[in-house]
């Protein structure tokens, strides 16, 4: 758990770290300004996300250091041998325009994956949209009886494919806004 909460606190601190945007990067005049203060507000939005979601993986006990050091694509969390953690980023454009949104992508990859290992219902297996079935062998007896027709067999979970599941679980727990973002 200790090790979970060192990765955690270098999230929080990589994504509290001041933007450093520069003005002089959009211009000057009114035009310059305007586009300044609408990139301003898009990483201060990024930044809220980022707590929002570090803080959704710090309190679900099941979660650990390992599910997120291997969610981890777009950074490394690396470890000194004094026993702390820090974060390793590669700027992609524009370092203040995109580490925040590189913690959520990470964050939401986490939840992501915590969500469809822990947090699904059993499986049923729809055959041709219509008959369910509770595993997937009895629908592949059922569905030989249509032989040579076409037949689909679906994953369903709560009557949703997997993804759609996930993506309403996410939408009803953070909002429309936060799950188009990062959960889509």
């Amino acid at each position: 758990m200790e090790r979970k909460q060192k990765i955690i606190g270098a999230l929080r601190a990589f994504a509290e770290q001041r933007a450093g945007m520069e003005p002089g990067n959009y211009g000057y005049g009114m035009d310059g300004y305007r586009a300044y203060r609408r990139e301003s507000a898009s990483v201060t939005r990024d930044l809220h996300d980022a707590r929002e979601l570090i803080r959704a993986i710090e309190w679900r006990d099941s979660i650990t250091a390992e599910a997120i050091i291997a969610a981890t694509r777009a950074f490394s969390i690396k470890e000194r041998e004094d026993g702390g953690v820090y974060v390793d980023y590669c700027t992609g454009q524009y370092f203040p325009t995109e580490y925040r949104k590189a913690v959520c992508a990470v964050c939401s990859q986490v939840l992501w994956d915590w969500t469809r290992d822990y947090c699904m219902p059993a499986p049923q297996y729809a055959v041709n949209g219509s008959k369910s079935f509770a595993t997937r062998a009895e629908a592949d007896e059922y569905a030989k009886r249509y032989l040579p027709a076409i037949v689909a067999i679906e994953e369903r979970r709560a009557g949703k494919t997997p993804g759609d599941y996930l993506r309403s679980t996410f939408k009803r727990e953070y909002g429309r806004r936060l799950a188009s973002r990062y959960f889509d």
